[in-house]
């Protein structure tokens, strides 16, 4: 059964009821683990279950860079044992 975790009961995830990891408590299988910055935006999503560990990451070499100044996403890159697999960018118009 794939339960939902919100971080220890004092820790800041569970008093922003933001979403920590989601695992399979019988036999001990994580499967997302979630990263963020401030309140709710997300900069990492990992998924341990995977063979070598699928990751999507916002941004580049620890820094935010995967938004415009608006919070809308503009580059995220998905990586297998910490090697690109995979990258997108986004352009916005006058309209988004």
């Amino acid at each position: 059964m794939v339960t939902y975790h919100y971080d220890g009961a004092d820790g800041m995830d569970d008093k922003l009821s933001r979403l920590s990891r989601m695992a399979d408590e019988e036999d001990e299988t994580s499967y997302a683990a979630y990263t963020y910055l401030g309140a709710g935006t997300i900069t990492q999503v990992a998924h341990p279950a995977v063979d070598g560990g699928l990751n999507l990451s916002y941004g580049s070499c620890g820094t935010y860079a995967g938004w415009d100044r608006f919070g809308r996403v503009v580059g995220q890159t998905w990586t297998v044992d910490d090697d690109p697999v995979d990258s997108y960018t986004y352009t916005y118009d006058g309209n988004s």
